[in-house]
């Protein structure tokens, strides 16, 4: 039976943003019931700051790094690779800047949905007054009422899947990679107000009204409030993309062809809420003039959510595995061109745990292993391996920060001068993936020639 993987994307989605990683800020029922039947790597790792190049990435499986002429490479692109074995895709966003990029073109067919002027506005006429406080302390999903389907996000989604509802009834049915990207936490906060208060005690300052997404360095005069305002808004459009995974799980449930689609859900690029002293994504302007680095790869911003759905799981794993963008591909091709029927009906759900576990052992070992994860633009450089992390100078070249992981999740314990052995080794490591990212595009393989990390960086302390 022909398979089919529905991805879905969204910029700005960090794990701080998702209760599935621990992370209290705010309720994710709907992803956490996926979650539950999915793979969930805990060590999922954005490893470029270009939204592009992560998304190139995913689909060529080549690191971003990689800055010579990609077509010179052996690997056959996903979209070559589709292309060639008469297979469909189809790329849905409400990003106009990414639409109009050559790498949705290359889908075989792509659609912008933009919601600019349709998501809704925040006002003082929106929220509670003062005195009522109390009672939308609590926000249960019945008393949403319908506020929440206003928004941009929810205007996408819903557009979204009524095109893929026509393609289903053509006689070819869906495509075979459905693929939604959503702008996430970077396009308008327009969640219902009563999602910010939800953050709130009685006696915390008031969330603001604002629907732009904020972006700043906090510094010494900076006033906290708008670091927890900033926190307020941000958990509220995580709770919205929850309500608006309920939508997406609801049209793959009814979807004739459930029991063979493959799920993948990612962050592209994590939102910092005061972490490492910034708050939102920067722009130029703002980077150069920070004293210093504003989103530097600390893992607030690269350590992204990603869950994995091989055909339904009646029982989740967790994986510890250190995964990069470019291992995905591996993933789309390996489901795609698997034909055997493994996976259990719906009756059969229940008694499935043994298939899952072995479907989940079969899907390890196809997607790729990756020992170190490498991150590199013009203001900064970070180095990732399954306990270290380590954040380097560019300028100079020096390590500057090594964390322990994934113990220190939030990296607030600069341990540089305590082990001198393991920054000896993660600079040496530097070097190597400097040396590869330098050599010609054209010696890579299939196989990503990751370097072979010293012994001592992969054990803890």
């Amino acid at each position: 039976m022909r398979k089919r993987v529905l991805v879905v994307t969204v910029d700005g989605w960090g794990t701080n943003l998702l209760g599935t990683y621990g992370v209290p800020i705010c309720e994710t029922p709907a992803l956490d019931q996926l979650a539950a039947h999915a793979i969930v790597f805990d060590r999922f790792i954005g490893n470029s700051m270009n939204l592009l190049a992560i998304l190139q990435s995913m689909t060529d499986g080549l690191h971003p790094s990689l800055t010579n002429e990609r077509a010179d490479c052996e690997i056959a692109d996903l979209h070559q690779w589709i292309s060639a074995t008469n297979r469909r895709s189809v790329f849905i966003t409400d990003s106009r800047s990414v639409s109009e990029t050559a790498w949705a073109d290359q889908f075989s067919e792509s659609l912008l949905i933009d919601t600019t002027l349709q998501g809704a506005e925040l006002s003082e006429e929106d929220g509670p007054a003062q005195n009522e406080f109390e009672e939308h302390q609590t926000v249960e999903q019945e008393s949403d009422d319908d506020a929440w389907m206003e928004t941009g996000l929810a205007q996408f989604v819903g557009e979204a899947l009524s095109e893929l509802a026509e393609r289903q009834n053509d006689n070819e049915g869906l495509p075979d990679l459905i693929w939604l990207h959503l702008s996430g936490l970077t396009s308008a906060w327009d969640a219902p107000y009563e999602y910010r208060l939800a953050l709130c005690d009685e006696d915390d300052p008031r969330p603001s009204f604002a629907t732009e997404p904020v972006s700043f360095q906090v510094g010494p005069k900076t006033d906290l409030d708008e670091v927890f305002q900033a926190m307020c808004a941000a958990a509220g459009q995580a709770r919205l993309i929850d309500h608006l995974w309920s939508w997406i799980d609801a049209f793959v449930e009814q979807s004739p062809e459930r029991e063979t689609m493959a799920i993948v859900l990612c962050g592209l690029r994590g939102y910092p809420l005061g972490e490492h002293t910034s708050v939102g994504l920067a722009n130029d302007s703002q980077s150069s003039g920070a004293s210093i680095a504003f989103n530097t790869p600390h893992s607030e911003l690269v350590h992204v959510p990603l869950i994995i759905q091989p055909g339904y799981l009646s029982l989740g794993f967790r994986s510890r595995r250190l995964t990069q963008p470019n291992s995905i591909r591996f993933f789309f091709e390996e489901w795609l061109s698997d034909s055997s029927d493994q996976n259990p009906t719906i009756e059969s759900r229940s008694e499935s745990a043994n298939t899952d576990f072995n479907r989940y052992t079969l899907f390890v070992e196809s997607t790729q292993h990756d020992n170190s994860g490498w991150i590199q633009s013009s203001r900064c450089e970070a180095m990732y391996t399954t306990f270290w992390a380590a954040i380097f100078d560019p300028n100079s070249g020096q390590l500057s920060e090594l964390y322990l992981m994934p113990d220190d999740r939030w990296q607030q314990n600069n341990v540089q001068n305590r082990v001198p052995e393991i920054v000896d080794a993660m600079m040496d490591l530097r070097r190597q993936w400097l040396q590869w990212t330098t050599d010609s595009i054209a010696q890579a393989t299939t196989v990503l020639p990751h370097p072979t990390s010293t012994n001592c960086l992969n054990q803890s302390v």
